[in-house]
């Protein structure tokens, strides 16, 4: 039961490291920030799903739309970044070829 949390944690290191180095925003990088957001988002929403799941089973489910909110955000941020990839870096490559 503890081992999911533990590795769910270990994931956030790379997403920090991501964000922490992409901060000056540059466009090219934009989908590897969405997609750091996205495992941050979604790691979120494991580890509290998982605590309220241990805490109380009936409160578990009173908080369930909680954690939706955050799988939810983290579903669109990496179609967010699966959009941006396509429309910025594929499109710009294919200008730039012909």
């Amino acid at each position: 039961m503890t081992a999911y949390p533990i590795l769910d944690a270990i994931l956030l290191i790379p997403a920090i490291v991501i964000l922490w180095s992409f901060r000056r925003g540059e466009p090219a990088y934009t989908h590897w920030v969405m997609i750091s957001l996205f495992i941050i988002f979604v790691t979120v929403a494991d580890i509290g799903f998982d605590y309220a799941l241990a805490v109380d089973e009936d409160s578990a489910s009173q908080q369930e739309w909680i954690w939706d909110m955050f799988y939810n955000a983290g579903y669109l941020s990496i179609a967010g970044a699966l959009f941006w990839y396509n429309r910025y870096l594929i499109l710009t490559k294919n200008n730039v070829a012909s």
